[in-house]
């Protein structure tokens, strides 16, 4: 027990509080991180040690309760966003904030995935670039990745990129089929609530179609990897 003997000590130890919770409390830890320095002239070094933070860590949370829009950090309260999410989607402009950060969401992007947009957003030259970035992310995505294929060394081991790219190519087949499942499965009221999510699922199975099967063309000529688009059903291997 310690006793608060004025406002921003209370402040502070609402923070000593809620920090250890993980990233449930981001955005209370922002606001009050934000209003101790901004309004009390706490140092930011006060803070690191009380908290036993990292100064990156205070900056980052300041930065959430700074930048975000009222839409993300409702995104974020509702839990549709993950805090550590927010955190990249925080260093895009204010205008292009929710609507990046709803069609991350929709798409699935995890944490990583967003960074990498983030960072091709930041880094581009032209317009059109940034605006794919914010209105088709799979499509920025896929470029980046086209180019860190390209780089990667060819590896056989667990950690190998062959190996990470099985692993991700079993787990999207088993989601894939869970999603079609569910749907079949699923009642009207359901269906017509995930139209807009299961439109974007065809289309990106459609584009992925087309994509794997250009990539794979040189390693198995005339075959493809998605046979059911000419036999009438998706065979998985075991």
């Amino acid at each position: 027990m310690s006793p608060a003997q004025d406002e921003a000590e209370q402040l502070k130890l609402a923070l000593m509080l809620s920090a250890p919770q993980d990233e449930g409390g981001a955005l209370s830890e922002g606001e009050l991180i934000s209003r101790l320095i901004n309004d009390y002239g706490t140092a930011p070094r006060e803070l690191v040690n009380l908290l036993g933070k990292s100064k990156a860590w205070v900056s980052t949370r300041m930065a959430l309760a700074k930048n975000l829009t009222a839409a993300v950090k409702g995104m974020v309260t509702d839990g549709t966003l993950c805090p550590r999410s927010a955190e990249d989607v925080a260093r895009l402009p204010a205008e292009a904030q929710a609507e990046f950060a709803q069609n991350a969401v929709n798409c699935g992007l995890n944490k990583n995935e967003i960074n990498q947009l983030v960072q091709r957003y930041k880094n581009a030259f032209t317009d059109d670039v940034r605006r794919e970035v914010i209105k088709s992310p799979l499509d920025a995505l896929s470029k980046i990745g086209i180019r860190q294929r390209k780089r990667a060394e060819t590896g056989t081991g667990l950690n190998g990129p062959g190996s990470k790219l099985q692993s991700a190519a079993n787990y999207a087949a088993q989601m894939l089929l869970k999603a079609v499942n569910m749907a079949e499965n699923a009642d009207k009221e359901a269906l017509c609530s995930s139209v807009r999510q299961l439109s974007l699922l065809s289309e990106v199975m459609a584009q992925a179609t087309l994509t794997l099967n250009r990539l794979t063309a040189d390693v198995h000529p005339g075959k493809h990897v998605f046979p059911g688009e000419h036999t009438g059903g998706v065979q998985l291997d075991s």
